[in-house]
């Protein structure tokens, strides 16, 4: 194409595999001179100079190192548009044209997180079984996984409720056993 100039293959050779250039970016044309604070002749101020001149000398009394000079950025090249821009949504997810999955849908299954969480108040290691399970009961439905959404739900309330249980076992268990050790220690 006539105007435009070919890129150099040495160059692009070997800039593949230098690392990438922080100061090369074209956004940064936008932000502001930080270095601005910088007395004359430091660098930073004013515009960079032009390529193959060279550097300054640097300022023995400034308590830092001169900045490095950034080379000019390379032009990038562009693509002309095609016909659709954007790639079809993935079966699963939501676009923008669909509302944004919020709360429990129609049909949804209960995740039972609330008991989950009394579970785990109750007894950790399966209320934290519990509480994992009615989690991914919201997840597993919104990506269109239904059957597992639903085995998630009774599995988080199978779980919270073995929780509660054992929990209250538990506890009757010591309270019975502190009972019997205060009327021990009364003595007949």
């Amino acid at each position: 194409m006539a105007g435009t100039p070919e890129p150099d293959p040495t160059r692009d050779a070997s800039r593949r595999d230098a690392a990438p250039d922080p100061t090369s970016d074209e956004w940064t044309a936008w932000l502001p001179d930080l270095d601005s604070h910088r007395p004359a002749g430091a660098t930073g101020g004013g515009a960079p100079p032009a390529p193959g001149t060279p550097a300054p000398p640097p300022n023995p009394a400034l308590p830092y190192p001169p900045a490095p000079t950034a080379p000019p950025p390379r032009p990038r090249a562009t693509r002309p548009p095609t016909g659709d821009p954007l790639p079809p949504p993935r079966p699963g997810r939501w676009t923008s044209a669909q509302p944004a999955p919020t709360g429990l849908t129609p049909g949804a299954p209960p995740s039972f997180l609330l008991l989950a969480i009394v579970a785990l108040i109750a007894l950790f290691p399966l209320g934290l079984v519990a509480v994992l399970r009615a989690v991914s009961v919201s997840a597993l439905w919104a990506t269109g996984r239904h059957q597992e959404a639903w085995a998630a739900s009774r599995s988080a309330r199978r779980w919270a409720v073995a929780a509660i249980v054992v929990s209250f076992f538990f506890v009757t268990v010591a309270l019975s056993g502190a009972v019997t050790l205060l009327a021990g220690l009364a003595g007949p």
